[in-house]
């Protein structure tokens, strides 16, 4: 057969014609349009804040008929989806569990504690001897390598509570 430049070019560009706008639909078995609708969770963590916190988490669409997202679908090994999920003795949708985690932190004031402490290699959650049973996490440790120091700051750590959390479900086609 005969081949060129012009032609191997000619044959680019009727491919490129042909597929350069694909365009996927999901439809039934019968040929039916699929349907389905998005949840969208929302709540206030603090209704005088004034600046806004939104977190956009994207698993597939819930129900019987499950359609994942072209990002993701969590499934068991067996091929199910995972639909709910427990936390803290709570069972709910990813989405729920992870606004209670909002709310649980931001809700009230914590404990921030800093000042200058022995080299941290690591960061683990540390206490206070002036308050038992409290856990902090590190926020920030700046180390002084030649004085085996650092200089750290942390927040008192507090467990997820979904008490008062006021939640809205709406749906979204």
């Amino acid at each position: 057969m005969w081949r060129s430049d012009a032609w191997d070019k000619f044959v680019s560009h009727l491919r490129w014609l042909a597929y350069r706008n694909p365009k996927i639909e999901l439809v039934k078995s019968s040929g039916k349009d699929l349907t389905g609708s998005d949840l969208e969770d929302s709540a206030y963590i603090v209704r005088t804040a004034k600046e806004e916190l939104s977190i956009d988490t994207i698993v597939g669409t819930p129900g019987d008929r499950a359609l994942p997202t072209s990002r993701a679908m969590m499934t068991l090994s067996d091929g199910r989806q995972i639909r709910r999920m427990t936390r803290a003795g709570v069972t709910d949708r990813i989405e729920r569990l992870l606004i209670g985690t909002a709310y649980s932190q931001y809700v009230g004031r914590n404990t921030v504690l800093s000042g200058t402490a022995e080299l941290v290699p690591d960061m683990p959650a540390m206490t206070d001897a002036s308050a038992p049973g409290e856990r902090y996490i590190m926020l920030s440790d700046r180390q002084n390598l030649a004085a085996d120091t650092s200089e750290i700051r942390m927040v008192r750590f507090v467990g997820d509570s979904y008490e008062g959390v006021e939640m809205t479900t709406t749906t979204q086609s």
